[in-house]
């Protein structure tokens, strides 16, 4: 069970990489087509920062990651053979590769997130409305594109997240009901050195709350366009309302294999998870008190 949560990181990570196709010409910088995109509506600046910031908890994540890993290595062979070291550096980087991998999905959720609202604050005049049905087709056609591209990586990590996380509730259940002469701190130390693929599941799940996030910008641009009125126009503008009809019906959003990713799913999602891991913990100290 110690080494189940690395074979569906690495199977998962394996998945995200055979998916994702052309990855630095979509998120490469500026020369990257979402990065010409930035650039051109002026918050590439934002997008910048945003990456750097998620990038510095992805390296906290990983160095914590290596450390448990040579931490275990040291603690658990008496004589460390060269079986036991290769094994400590594919793990390494299968855990690198699943935060760089989890890191530019994040990038390009934030990149559409930032998108949107740009597009939210940039029409504004009277005689605007055609320029931002227009604009909406492009906005939109990026959306579909990058929810393709990257919607098999969003569903790999996010499974492989939920079991990690079931193991290792699973892992504290086994530590409470199972008898011993050890103490409960001497028994809690393996489950202490998991912590960091606990961090890397949570870390797909931000993928979850930010796939979220840009559905529910989606959701919130038709209200923002209805409340606009210009000095020089009447309150009744049916160009105005034209455009809110056509964002409103266009159900924009983030979309994997079909499905609408937004906030009453992830509700539904986090609910799932915690009455699992409660179950869990309630049938431990339930077993643990029998006995």
């Amino acid at each position: 069970m110690i080494s189940s949560h690395k074979c569906f990181f690495s199977v998962s990570s394996l998945i995200s990489l055979a998916s994702i196709q052309n990855l630095e010409c979509i998120v490469g910088g500026t020369t990257g087509i979402l990065g010409q995109h930035a650039q051109e509506h002026k918050f590439q600046a934002q997008w910048g920062i945003r990456g750097m910031k998620a990038m510095v908890w992805i390296m906290l994540v990983w160095s914590c990651r290596v450390g448990t890993s040579i931490l275990k290595l040291y603690a658990s062979e008496e004589a460390i053979s060269l079986y036991a070291t290769c094994r400590c550096a594919v793990s390494i980087f299968g855990a690198g590769l699943h935060l760089v991998i989890v890191h530019s999905a994040c990038h390009t959720l934030t990149f559409l997130e930032l998108m949107l609202h740009a597009y939210r604050f940039q029409y504004q005049g009277i005689d605007e409305w055609a320029r931002g049905v227009r604009a909406w087709n492009l906005v939109q056609a990026i959306l579909r594109r990058l929810s393709t591209r990257i919607g098999s990586c969003f569903l790999a990590k996010q499974t492989s997240a939920t079991v990690v996380i079931l193991i290792y509730a699973a892992r504290i259940l086994d530590m409470v009901t199972t008898k011993s002469d050890d103490t409960l701190l001497s028994r809690s130390v393996p489950s202490m050195l998991e912590l960091p693929s606990l961090m890397m599941a949570l870390a797909s799940f931000v993928l979850f709350v930010k796939a979220a996030v840009v559905t529910e910008t989606c959701v919130g641009i038709p209200p923002a366009i209805n409340s606009k009125i210009v000095t020089d126009e009447s309150a009744i503008n049916h160009d105005r309302q034209y455009l809110v009809q056509y964002v409103l019906h266009s159900q924009a959003g983030f979309y994997v294999k079909g499905s609408r990713i937004d906030a009453t799913m992830l509700m539904n999602y986090c609910y799932l998870c915690g009455a699992i891991v409660c179950g869990l913990f309630t049938t431990g100290l339930s077993m643990s008190r029998k006995q």
